[in-house]
């Protein structure tokens, strides 16, 4: 949220400004695929838009989508626009630079459920423009306002996020244990009973796709979205411990609830790291706007 409070608080925000700001966070969490400032782009300002970000870049710079075979075009004209036009890190993402999140239903969904609510909202899986693997990726929105009232939207702050790397650095915190567990994270908002887990599954360390109702089973609320996270002993595990039921469950339970308290965190951490480096970077630029007025008072006096 604190990346909204960033544009919010500056009437223009360099690209340099982005990449100082979001750095620590990418640096320290790498679940995060990437942090995106993505501007409401009416078309009378598109050439603009264009020509800057490929000054700035140094590149050939057009807002896109992709067509029927997933090849990336200009996007054709519509009245607005909404391109990954800052992006960090650049190194592995450069792919979806320019790319109108408008020209896909799965997110524009979402994009207009955050402004429509003025929250922030996540989408279901998506394949990543930037996906070189075969994960599954998820994005947040957060909607920034150019008004008090938000009526008058500037664009949109966006987390990228690679649901595999969530959950693997989880796992790597548990190495002893993990081996113990199937796990399978499904997106259950829409859930119903004969709800596809192939087509709703965000992640799991094993080849099957049978979900049986017994279960371990614990819900995370993400942004608007239901994910549900099973978990059961697996089957190398109970034929080596036939006699260890009691012991089994228990560190069953015990890697779900760490598992499900990872995923909670590190959106709580990230948050709460945001704010705390926005207000740091405000009070850096009020003092320095201090400085320079009191250089052009002080001019001004010797002048008169």
């Amino acid at each position: 949220s604190s990346l909204g409070y960033l544009f919010k608080s500056q009437k223009n925000v360099t690209r340099s400004q982005f990449k100082k700001f979001v750095n620590g966070s990418l640096n320290k969490y790498k679940s995060i695929q990437a942090l995106e400032w993505i501007p409401k782009v009416p078309h009378a300002l598109r050439s603009e838009y264009e020509q800057k970000a490929a000054e700035d870049l140094n590149i050939e710079f057009n807002i896109k989508a992709k067509n029927s075979k997933g090849k990336m075009l200009p996007e054709v004209t519509k009245k607005e626009y909404f391109p990954v036009y800052y992006v960090e890190p650049l190194l592995g993402n450069l792919k979806a630079v320019g790319f109108d999140l408008s020209s896909s239903a799965t997110r524009l969904k979402s994009l207009n459920q955050s402004r429509e609510s003025k929250k922030s909202a996540a989408t279901a899986r998506i394949k990543l423009v930037q996906e070189k693997g075969q994960q599954f990726g998820f994005l947040v929105f957060l909607p920034v306002w150019n008004d008090l009232e938000e009526t008058d939207l500037k664009g949109f702050a966006l987390g990228v996020y690679r649901v595999g790397d969530m959950l693997n650095t989880a796992l790597e915190s548990i190495k002893g244990q993990s081996s113990f567990l199937d796990i399978w994270l499904v997106d259950t908002t829409e859930k119903n009973e004969g709800m596809s887990l192939e087509k709703h599954l965000l992640f799991s360390n094993t080849s099957s796709l049978s979900v049986s109702q017994d279960v371990l089973n614990s819900d995370i609320f993400i942004e608007g979205r239901t994910w549900t996270l099973y978990g059961k002993p697996s089957a190398q595990y109970l034929l080596k411990n036939e006699s260890s039921i009691p012991t089994i469950a228990f560190i069953a339970t015990f890697i779900i609830i760490v598992l499900v308290g990872y995923i909670i965190s590190q959106k709580a951490i990230r948050a709460t790291e945001l704010e705390k480096l926005v207000k740091e970077k405000t009070k850096d630029l009020e003092i320095s706007y201090h400085k320079i007025e009191v250089f052009n008072n002080t001019l001004q006096e010797k002048v008169e």
